[in-house]
């Protein structure tokens, strides 16, 4: 039986095998036999930018409420996962109404608050009836309907009407399964 720390070591080696992987097909470079890819040149060579990590848990389930009063951590992440760093944070997820969309519960998403139209295939970050959710946003054909829908069947879809505060704060660009901290 594998424990914790067996899994994150071995995800940390998957991950440092694709990071090379992607390096030498960006730099278009021969795999070499001769001298192994350490941690660190694969680091150095990723372009790396900062983006905030709200100590706060976004529901993949019902809303939650969030305290506005929380200071956020720094976390470096490769520039492909995060195209706006100015106007982006991460947050840890917490429930598992998406996970037809391979988001987990414990994983952290990428929010970038620039992009507040998602298409219909991208995760929105929306406030509603007072809480915070993950989930895909549709509009019925005939405009009259809008939808947060989850990608788990357990959970129903949720209308949003007139009668519930709704707003779209950003789009979902990216989620990892590794524990940042």
């Amino acid at each position: 039986m594998s424990t914790k720390t067996d899994d994150l070591q071995l995800i940390t080696r998957v991950t440092a095998f694709i990071k090379s992987c992607i390096n030498m097909v960006l730099q278009q470079q021969e795999p070499r036999d001769d001298k192994p890819i350490d941690n660190a040149t694969l680091i150095k060579d990723v372009d790396l930018v900062d983006v905030p990590v709200v100590d706060e848990a976004v529901r993949a389930g019902y809303p939650i409420m969030m305290d506005n009063n929380v200071w956020p951590d720094v976390q470096k992440v490769p520039r492909w996962m995060c195209r706006h760093p100015e106007s982006s944070v991460m947050m840890r997820v917490k429930g598992d109404s998406m996970v037809g969309a391979g988001i987990l519960d414990g994983d952290y998403v990428v929010i970038d608050k620039s992009l507040r139209n998602p298409a219909a295939n991208e995760v929105a970050f929306c406030e509603y009836d007072g809480g915070y959710t993950i989930k895909y946003f549709h509009v019925d054909d005939d405009g009259k309907h809008a939808w947060l829908v989850p990608a788990n069947d357990k959970y129903p879809r949720m209308e949003v009407t007139e009668d519930k505060s709704f707003r779209i704060w950003g789009t979902v660009t990216a989620h990892t399964h590794i524990d940042i901290h």
